[in-house]
């Protein structure tokens, strides 16, 4: 736990600090955000003021939606936290026009009324099966499943704070509603976070860039809970497992032993340059976890070739002995 508590630094800026623009704040790397384990209770009551979000790490540098190529002119900060039970958000919203934000309530499952932040979150990671949830500064909410609002109805909550130049947000979300899904450190989810202010499409933005439409799992980000090293850890030991799994399974398919066995050799390799890159990594360096990350998908690519070719060759392999027994 210290070495997640030393990588969540403190902010030069409170979450809670509505008067101080967003864009003061340094970015970090926008393919990746960190989700910083929370030690005490979290109260979601708009104002973001629990330690937990002092140590998160922020994240920013939303796209306009019209041209994913150029940072919103208008910017956004959101920070994630989680504990054994809940998922949290916190975001701080800097807005030049407070004058023209519109807070209405509405019912839930109806798209909520003026600025809104919307959050995708594929726990999978398989690009397919992701979640959304959107809420507005009254509090409304809205939640779907693939575009299905009727699929799917966690029992969640939102709650905001406005202030002159900006506005906070706070989102607690039960891990349970996410089919059971239970992360640990170093686990990854896909995830966007996206922004609608008034005006139209024009004044939207998002943190991964999917292009004209928000359901873009195929796009998402990466959210990785716990910090680097964790992630290291996780992605090393997926790659043993693998391997080591693999190897002891050669026996059932004997045929295509020496195919495997060249597929494992490959992603050895990879594995060990990963390793390598890994082991140099300084604690804070975003600039170079950036490159290992890109390294691990690269490992994890090898990985799940091999996984999914062992899982066809050994059902047919287990099917053709049932045929023999007959």
């Amino acid at each position: 736990m210290n070495r997640i508590l030393s990588f969540c630094i403190p902010l030069l800026l409170s979450i809670g600090l509505i008067g101080v623009p967003v864009r003061s704040v340094a970015a970090a790397p926008s393919i990746f955000a960190f989700a910083c384990p929370a030690e005490d209770a979290i109260a979601v009551d708009g104002q973001a003021t629990e330690s937990v979000w002092q140590r998160a790490m922020p994240m920013t540098d939303l796209a306009a939606y019209i041209d994913n190529s150029r940072s919103a002119d208008v910017q956004t900060i959101f920070k994630i936290a989680y504990d054994t039970t809940n998922l949290y958000l916190a975001v701080l919203a800097d807005e030049p026009a407070m004058d023209t934000v519109i807070v209405e309530e509405a019912d839930h499952d109806t798209w909520p009324p003026g600025s809104k932040i919307e959050v995708f979150l594929d726990p999978q990671r398989d690009r397919y099966t992701y979640y959304q949830l959107a809420a507005n500064l009254a509090g409304t909410r809205y939640d779907s499943y693939r575009k299905d609002k009727d699929a799917w109805n966690p029992d969640w909550k939102a709650a905001t704070r406005l202030g002159d130049k900006g506005w906070t947000m706070e989102m607690v979300i039960p891990l349970k509603d996410f089919c059971d899904a239970q992360p640990r450190e170093g686990s990854v989810w896909g995830l966007n976070l996206c922004r609608n202010r008034e005006g139209g499409l024009q004044n939207s933005s998002t943190w991964a860039r999917v292009g004209y439409d928000f359901h873009n799992p195929g796009k998402f980000n990466s959210l990785i809970f716990g910090g680097p090293q964790d992630f290291i850890d996780s992605e090393l030991a997926h790659g043993k497992w693998v391997s080591e799994t693999t190897t002891q399974n050669l026996v059932k398919v004997p045929r295509f032993s020496a195919a495997i066995q060249r597929q494992l050799g490959r992603a050895d390799q990879v594995r060990k340059n990963f390793a390598a890159t890994s082991a140099a990594f300084a604690p804070g360096d975003l600039d170079s976890f950036r490159d290992i990350y890109v390294l691990a998908q690269s490992v994890r690519k090898c990985c799940d070739a091999i996984v999914q070719e062992m899982e066809v060759l050994l059902a047919l392999s287990a099917t053709q002995g049932r045929g023999d027994r007959k």
